[in-house]
């Protein structure tokens, strides 16, 4: 299982790592796969939220982008320009994660 967040600064995450800890829990991907996680929860040719396969949370909608946290096997990734990038246990550990 992948769980997806959104980060309300996603466009200035590089810059503001503090901001990780407004992450807001939008779905649970029933997958293993991070690039299918994110495929998921972006909308392609409808609004991703629409599909049955996932289990949305809260009511952040918007396609999951860069700056945005994926969560799976105990370890946090941000969605990078190209792929993932795993944050590191210092950087996480203060984090609170908004249902």
């Amino acid at each position: 299982m992948v769980i997806v967040y959104h980060n309300p600064d996603f466009l200035d995450y590089l810059i503001k790592t503090d901001t990780l800890r407004l992450l807001k829990k939008v779905a649970e991907v029933d997958t293993e796969d991070l690039n299918t996680a994110y495929y998921l929860t972006n909308n392609i040719d409808d609004n991703w939220t629409q599909n049955p396969s996932l289990k949305v949370k809260g009511d952040s909608y918007r396609s999951t982008s860069v700056g945005d946290v994926l969560f799976k096997d105990g370890k946090y990734y941000t969605v990078e320009v190209l792929g993932f990038k795993e944050i590191r246990e210092v950087v996480i550990k203060n984090v609170v994660i908004e249902e």
